[in-house]
């Protein structure tokens, strides 16, 4: 999101982007496709998902619109349609609705960062994680190939194996964290070294 908007910015052009685990398409529909994803829901059915979902959109449009007791509102509303405790409930509602009324998440959850790119006319590499549970390539990949520039060159990378932050630790499973055990995996500036390489000895990058 920011490294486009920095790219139109400046008085002298760049060589090349690097986008990572980038989101490709409005914040609203990132967050709920990350928040109300089946995957995290399994206990409850089918239909239950569909409500949960409608929920958090919901807590999207007032925290859109600024008004923090909208978001307080809704945000009970999704507690209790996702099963929470009164006193669940009351545990973390303050907490949430700070984040979902805060200035940040109302540019995230509005903004739509295509337009933006489609003035990029450098070379970019746009790498996702494989199994990236918060930009997922099948719903970010694909507004990047449509809204390129077509002054630009764009190349697509999805790594194997990898999680949004392309962090590993040693002995954990892909995707599993542990503090202090993490690092970041060889398989992001590989690949990076080897797009710039590549683009160098076409001459599109001095």
């Amino acid at each position: 999101m920011i490294v486009t908007e920095v790219w139109t910015q400046r008085d002298e052009p760049l060589d090349f982007v690097v986008v990572m685990g980038a989101v490709g398409l409005d914040g609203r529909t990132v967050w709920v496709d990350q928040q109300a994803n089946p995957d995290r829901w399994t206990e409850h059915t089918p239909q239950q998902q569909a409500v949960i979902r409608a929920a958090f959109n919901s807590v999207v449009d007032a925290s859109i619109s600024g008004d923090r007791a909208a978001v307080e509102a809704a945000v009970r509303n999704l507690f209790k349609e996702a099963g929470a405790s009164e006193e669940e409930i009351a545990e973390n509602l303050e907490g949430f609705t700070d984040r979902m009324a805060s200035p940040e998440m109302q540019v995230f959850l509005a903004h739509d960062p295509m337009p933006v790119f489609a003035k990029v006319t450098d070379p970019v590499l746009a790498v996702w994680g494989g199994i990236d549970p918060a930009t997922s390539p099948a719903i970010n990949v694909q507004p990047y190939i449509v809204n390129r520039n077509p002054a630009s060159r764009l190349t697509v990378s999805v790594l194997p194996e990898e999680e949004h932050f392309f962090l590993y630790g040693e002995g954990l499973e892909p995707g599993e964290h542990k503090f202090g055990q993490m690092k970041l995996s060889p398989h992001l500036p590989n690949a990076i070294n080897q797009w710039l390489d590549n683009e160098i000895a076409l001459g599109k990058v001095n």
